[in-house]
C-alpha cells in the first residue's frame, strides 16, 4: 500500500453553519510490481468542501427548521494514467438530515459524480445516486441511579 496522508478542518459559525475541507494525498510514485513501477500508476490527490446549515437546534421550533441541510464537492486526479492521460473525477453532493428525535434522524443525499472522458480510447463515467441512511443514538456510560 502506498504512503498517504491527509488533513481536514471544519468550523462552526454561529450555531447554524458549519464549514469543512479536507485533502488526502496518496504517494504511488515509490509503488513497484515485482521491482518494476508500472507507468499506469501516479501519485493521487482528493480535494473536498462542504457545507451544512442548521436553521435552528429547538425541538420546539417545526421540523423544516431543525432539518440540517448539505451541500459539498470534490475533485479527485485518480492514480490511473491510461494512454498517457490523467483520470480526474468531479462531484457534487446534496442531503438532508431530519430529526426524529434527540438522538435519532433520517439522512437522505442526492450526488452526481463524472470520471474520465470520452475521448482517447477512454471511457466517462457519469453517475447518479441516491441514499437513505437511519441514524439511531443512544446514551452510553451514563451511570444508573441507585435504589434505597
Amino acid at each position: 500500500m502506498p504512503w498517504s496522508g491527509g488533513a481536514g478542518i471544519s468550523n462552526e459559525f454561529g450555531n447554524k453553519l458549519v464549514v469543512a475541507a479536507d485533502v488526502l494525498f496518496q504517494k504511488w510514485d515509490d509503488y513497484k510490481y515485482y521491482d518494476v513501477h508500472p507507468s499506469e500508476i501516479k501519485n493521487s490527490l482528493r480535494i473536498g468542501a462542504g457545507l451544512e446549515f442548521t436553521p435552528s437546534k429547538k425541538f420546539d421550533d417545526p421540523i423544516y427548521q431543525r432539518a440540517s441541510y448539505r451541500i459539498g464537492g470534490s475533485y479527485t486526479q485518480d492514480y490511473l494514467k491510461l494512454n498517457g492521460e490523467s483520470i480526474n473525477a468531479m462531484g457534487i453532493n446534496a442531503g438532508l438530515s431530519v430529526p426524529l428525535s434527540g438522538l435519532n434522524n433520517i439522512d437522505l443525499l442526492v450526488s452526481y459524480s463524472t470520471r474520465g472522458k470520452a475521448s482517447d480510447g477512454l471511457i466517462k463515467d457519469d453517475v447518479l445516486k441516491f441514499a437513505v441512511s437511519v441514524n439511531i443514538g443512544e446514551l452510553w456510560f451514563l451511570k444508573p441511579k441507585e435504589e434505597n
